[in-house]
């Protein structure tokens, strides 16, 4: 019963292939279990592009076990033998999630050095700031308006046009359509 329930669920613990990738601290472990006496080339992928090829050892029949040492925060992905892993190494509780208390202290210096201003919304957003055009020596916010400041820093490189239709194609239809018409109204 429980084969057929596997089949049918795909239970991860009972897959006979099976690659799995813990990052912790200064290390990352990886684990194949496969029915091969043999295992395929481990490539690990580092969160800035860099790629890791760890050494396997078998820890037992058709279970192998690597580990290379890691120093970066971020995503790694682990790919053997067509099977692919990915695992994070980082906090558990990252700065993000210390406080989660809105309010406006953490942006407002920033706000106040940018001559910027910082909008906190109700529940229903009836209390959007207007949205205005200012010039770049001006204030960017006001009382209950923000401003977008008008710098011109942009560079046309390059336009094309194009017609709907050549030339030719749209005075031919234009002048059917115009016949159609006077044939029509002969009638």
């Amino acid at each position: 019963m429980r084969r057929v329930v596997h089949w049918m669920m795909k239970e991860p613990e009972l897959e006979e292939r099976k690659l799995n990738l813990v990052a912790e601290g200064d290390t990352a472990r990886v684990e194949l279990r496969t029915l091969l006496d043999s295992a395929p080339p481990l490539v690990v992928e580092t969160p800035e592009g860099s790629f890791l090829e760890p050494q396997w050892r078998q820890d037992g029949p058709g279970r192998f076990v690597a580990e290379a040492p890691i120093d970066q925060l971020g995503l790694y992905r682990a790919e053997a033998g067509g099977l692919e892993a990915v695992a994070l190494n980082g906090p558990a509780n990252p700065k993000e999630y210390a406080d989660l208390q809105s309010t406006t202290e953490v942006l407002q210096p920033l706000a106040d050095a940018t001559s910027g201003g910082v909008f906190r919304l109700n529940a229903s957003g009836t209390n959007l700031p207007d949205i205005r055009r200012t010039s770049a020596r001006g204030n960017s916010a006001g009382g209950n308006w923000l401003g977008l400041r008008e710098r011109g820093a942009y560079a046309v490189r390059s336009s094309s046009s194009q017609p709907l239709l050549p030339g030719v194609i749209a005075a031919a239809l234009l002048i059917g359509l115009l016949l159609l018409a006077w044939r029509r109204e002969g009638r």
